[in-house]
């Protein structure tokens, strides 16, 4: 593994923003990421599963009053988290300024700039629980040559998800937003997890960029960030994700998710 890609080099940008309006009521008075699942909020299932394979800094963007008190309220900057898992030495939890983003992109622009952050980051989203192999991960990732390389999850219903046309050697065309199974391009999905060199920092200042959050209002990962990038000629490519992976956008999603980690599916957290 290429030096600036070691564990402790990499950070971790969670963007937590907006109501979670499809969980209500569920988040009526909670941020997503704090949602409960088995006693924990639902963001510290990724948050160890990360800091286990030797990721020690961590940034919420957090957008709002309701999360950025429930992430702060129970994260602080990390030691209790540390200390309750024994990672040592301990992982590092900063938050976003106050600092109105427009979208999840955005969110790791600003905090790339505020932070002064010259690594590669991992990008990931809040109502997400996942178990990636991150070694796996960014050897794929530095052997693709990628800009951004993006994990895709097989699923077998298309229709809820952002569908990747892909080559074989694995490099994105395009996302199919919710296709119909006959219009699928394939069924690998978009996870929302996302690791990205740190040219991107540049590309963020790309007057391209700054047209679309003028227009748009928003610079979202997946409407926006990802089809510039293709657009322009970038690498981007897909890594199929083996582990576990739960998008638990919906009460549905939720109870499935709970369902599972009772089940023991959910291989990183053998000692919950």
């Amino acid at each position: 593994m290429h030096d600036d890609y070691a564990p402790e080099r990499l950070r971790v940008i969670i963007p937590v923003g907006g109501k979670a309006k499809r969980l209500l009521p569920l988040t009526a008075e909670t941020s997503k990421a704090c949602l409960r699942l088995l006693n924990r909020p639902l963001i510290e299932f990724s948050l160890l599963s990360l800091a286990r394979q030797g990721i020690k800094n961590f940034i919420f963007g957090v957008k709002g009053y309701t999360n950025y008190r429930d992430l702060h309220d129970y994260f602080e900057s990390g030691y209790g988290f540390s200390a309750r898992y024994r990672i040592s030495p301990r992982v590092h939890i900063k938050y976003q300024p106050n600092v109105e983003d427009v979208g999840s992109a955005d969110s790791a622009r600003i905090n790339m700039e505020y932070y002064n952050v010259k690594d590669p980051v991992f990008a990931v989203q809040g109502d997400n629980i996942f178990d990636v192999d991150l070694k796996e991960l960014v050897e794929f990732h530095q052997k693709k040559g990628a800009i951004m390389t993006i994990a895709l999850r097989e699923v077998e219903n298309v229709e809820g998800y952002g569908i990747a046309d892909i080559n074989k050697n694995m490099r994105i065309a395009r996302f199919v937003e919710k296709p119909l199974p006959k219009e699928a391009p394939s069924n690998l999905a978009n996870t929302g997890l996302y690791m990205v060199s740190p040219e991107i920092r540049k590309i963020f200042k790309e007057k391209g960029v700054k047209e679309i959050i003028k227009e748009r209002h928003r610079l979202d990962f997946g409407y926006d960030f990802i089809p510039y990038l293709i657009k322009t000629g970038r690498p981007v490519y897909g890594y199929t994700l083996k582990g576990s992976w739960y998008d638990v956008g919906t009460p549905e999603r939720y109870l499935e998710a709970m369902r599972d980690m009772l089940n023991g599916r959910f291989s990183s957290l053998t000692d919950f």
